[in-house]
């Protein structure tokens, strides 16, 4: 990803690279295979899909009250939010 592709792929004129990063890619692929393969517990995966939910929940609220200074609002910065929250007041992290 941070290397400039090959001169040139064999038969490809125009070579293109495809990156996808959402939250349906974490939570459909790697969060979902973390928990098959046993690296979470099926509490963790209860409470991983709740909390997937719950943001595009609220990210489907802010689009429908359409508020302009609301618009620009991304997914990311939610859960970032949701995080910072869960360590102060789950975690009980302060630093």
């Amino acid at each position: 990803m941070l290397e400039p592709p090959p001169e040139r792929f064999p038969g490809t004129p125009h070579p293109v690279r495809v990156f996808e990063r959402s939250v349906y890619s974490d939570r459909y692929v790697f969060a979902k295979n973390l928990f098959e393969v046993g690296h979470l517990q099926p509490l963790e995966w209860a409470i991983y899909q709740d909390w997937h939910s719950f943001l595009l929940r609220c990210r489907e609220r802010l689009r429908r009250r359409a508020r302009s200074e609301e618009l620009g609002i991304q997914l990311g910065y939610l859960q970032q939010l949701h995080a910072q929250h869960e360590r102060w007041l789950v975690e009980k992290t302060t630093e």
